[in-house]
């Protein structure tokens, strides 16, 4: 299954809290190089600026939560910009199930009906729409008849876009699957985690 990545290797290994100290190293560089005039302020975008990861962490009460706010304050503290460098897209044929034909599914039809619709589907999750982003976290997390090759990390990832992603359509059934299909019952805490560095990718990338 294709994927995205974060930069280096120890910030896949280690997570936001590796990004923090690679985003720092950059920031001490840049300050030893030509000062800039001071910027106006900019638009909110998806670009990863530190604001992403307010929007992505500001509301989480949890022990992982606070330190995802000790993560911010150093973000904003060494003024750091872009965090991630983003790669294309993975093809949505990436991630049909190549090892299983739809006759050999439980219920063939779901499984040509999810395969016909897919590209469609992938694309407009990619393209920032709510049901087609549902849609496609749920295949991923569960493999959609074995029509998809289920990915719960990727699954996981694409519900933690939706909850943060301001969409006027959410409601209490995003926050149950955010919680169901990130939770420890599902996933494991370093997939969790896993999804949740994937997750800063996938939203620099919505519409691009």
């Amino acid at each position: 299954m294709l994927m995205f990545y974060a930069s280096t290797i120890s910030e896949r290994r280690n997570g936001p809290q590796a990004m923090l100290a690679a985003c720092m190293s950059r920031a001490r560089e840049e300050n030893a190089a030509v000062a800039e005039p001071p910027r106006p302020p900019q638009a909110k975008s998806f670009h990863p600026s530190c604001g992403y990861f307010e929007r992505l962490y500001g509301m989480d009460d949890s022990a992982e939560g606070e330190t995802m706010q000790l993560l911010l304050a150093g973000l904003f503290a060494c003024g750091c910009v872009s965090l991630v460098d983003a790669v294309p897209w993975p093809v949505a044929e990436s991630y049909i199930n190549p090892l299983v034909d739809c006759s050999q599914s439980a219920n063939p039809g779901a499984c040509r009906h999810t395969r016909d619709t897919w590209k469609t589907e992938y694309g407009d999750a990619i393209d920032g729409k709510y049901q087609a982003q549902r849609n496609v976290a749920f295949c991923l997390s569960t493999g959609c008849d074995k029509a998809i090759q289920p990915d719960k990390m990727l699954g996981c990832a694409w519900r933690i876009v939706i909850a943060k992603s301001g969409h006027a359509e959410l409601d209490d059934t995003d926050a149950t699957n955010l919680k169901l299909f990130c939770g420890p019952d599902y996933i494991a805490q370093a997939d969790r985690r896993a999804a949740e560095t994937q997750a800063i990718s996938m939203v620099m990338m919505i519409g691009k």
